[in-house]
């Protein structure tokens, strides 16, 4: 099977699209880049990368980095459970989450069955657009050491639903953006 991007043998298989390795790295490098141009990084900005050892954590870090090197900005990483996020978003222009677009579709739901408030946060969430099988198939591509978390019920609820349904949790990211740009 040849990449639908540039011909050469397939090595890495998504339902949506068949792309070769470096074509899908790429892609996945795009769609970081274009998540971070919503954020107004400029020289000498105090940046926090979030650390919990995920998947999610080491993607973010290294795609933040990659991206963001022509920018002089001051970087500091720290593990997630030794901080208080709301105190530490005070002394940073932003702070980067491990958080993937299942994180986000699922952390909605949460949200609104359990009718909690929709905080706005100085957070970048590096991979918001980018699946969970999809941040694996990366750290793994690039021999990344990393935990893989537990999922929760509503990740797995929502998993079986992007099988039955590809694009759903595109569709709902969409919603949900609509959805939070109507509450500001």
């Amino acid at each position: 099977m040849n990449c639908t991007r540039c011909g050469k043998e397939v090595e890495t298989i998504l339902e949506q699209e068949k792309l070769c390795k470096q074509c899908f790295l790429e892609n996945i490098e795009h769609r970081a880049k274009k998540t971070l141009k919503q954020f107004s990084l400029t020289k000498g900005n105090k940046i926090l990368i979030l650390d919990d050892a995920s998947k999610e954590a080491v993607v973010s870090d290294y795609l933040f980095r990659k991206i963001t090197s022509p920018i002089p900005l001051s970087i500091e990483t720290k593990k997630k459970d030794n901080i208080d996020l709301e105190k530490e978003q005070k002394n940073y222009a932003a702070v980067v989450v491990p958080w993937d677009l299942d994180d986000e579709t699922a952390s909605f739901i949460d949200t609104m069955i359990n009718n909690k408030n929709i905080e706005p946060t100085k957070t970048i969430k590096l991979l918001q657009n980018i699946y969970d099988r999809e941040a694996r198939i990366y750290a793994d591509l690039n021999n990344f050491t990393y935990t893989e978390h537990e999922k929760t019920k509503v990740h797995k609820a929502l998993e079986t639903m992007e099988q039955g349904h590809p694009g759903i949790q595109i569709s709902m990211l969409n919603a949900i953006k609509k959805f939070k740009n109507n509450k500001t």
